[in-house]
């Protein structure tokens, strides 16, 4: 059975940009391992939540998100911020993953990538369940990533300095941009790149809308 569905998921990599593997222990994610090479080979990210001791299986994913005590249970306790940086760069580099995001609960997040740490401390709320948090955070990172490659492609046709060079070159009629930028009389030209800019953000609302009024409504039965 598991193996089917492991042949459906290749057969499926083609139509995806990235792939999210939130492991639960249940064995439904049996094949882990086979998943993200796979993935790997089709030239897509990889992203794990994961789960127990035995990180070997999520060898050569992109990242990996532990939580404080998942984390504390695979690489051990740490005294300070030095030992931790240097814990976590070490399973970094014998997983082969391009980074690692530990979790941290009210201390925040640190994230682990080649000969770069960057932490970003938490702004503590009382709330009353903190089920789904990782699930969250990994979700929120897949979204940037992809809005942030989709940018990485449109920035350049916007915003290359010379007319010369501009593949789309966009503008407001009168408006001036810096030296040797021009302008370009055609406002539909303009139209056209603040509709393609912000394709990104319409398409995630249209796909979350049903999810965002689900929770808006919550609670008003």
């Amino acid at each position: 059975m598991l193996q089917a569905k492991l042949a459906d998921f290749e057969r499926q990599l083609a139509d995806h940009d990235l792939v999210i593997l939130s492991d639960y222990g249940k064995g439904g994610l049996t094949h882990i391992t086979q998943m993200i090479e796979l993935a790997r080979k089709a030239g897509k990210r990889v992203l794990v939540d994961p789960k127990g001791d035995d990180y070997e299986r999520y060898r050569g994913a992109t990242l990996l998100t532990p939580n404080r005590s998942e984390f504390r249970e695979v690489a051990g306790g740490w005294k300070n911020e030095a030992e931790l940086n240097a814990k976590a760069e070490k399973l970094r580099t014998e997983l082969q993953l391009d980074a690692l995001l530990v979790t941290r609960s009210e201390e925040g997040m640190s994230l682990y990538r080649a000969n770069e740490v960057l932490h970003e401390p938490a702004q503590s709320r009382e709330v009353f369940d903190v089920s789904g948090a990782g699930d969250t955070v990994i979700a929120t990172l897949a979204v940037m990533i992809v809005i942030w490659d989709w940018n990485e492609y449109m920035m350049p046709l916007i915003l290359l300095p010379g007319n010369d060079v501009q593949t789309i070159p966009i503008a407001i009629a009168g408006t001036f941009g810096p030296p040797g930028f021009g302008v370009v009389p055609d406002i539909a030209w303009g139209a056209a790149g603040l509709v393609l800019s912000s394709a990104p953000t319409i398409l995630i609302f249209l796909v979350m809308q049903r999810v965002i009024a689900r929770g808006i409504t919550v609670g008003t039965d």
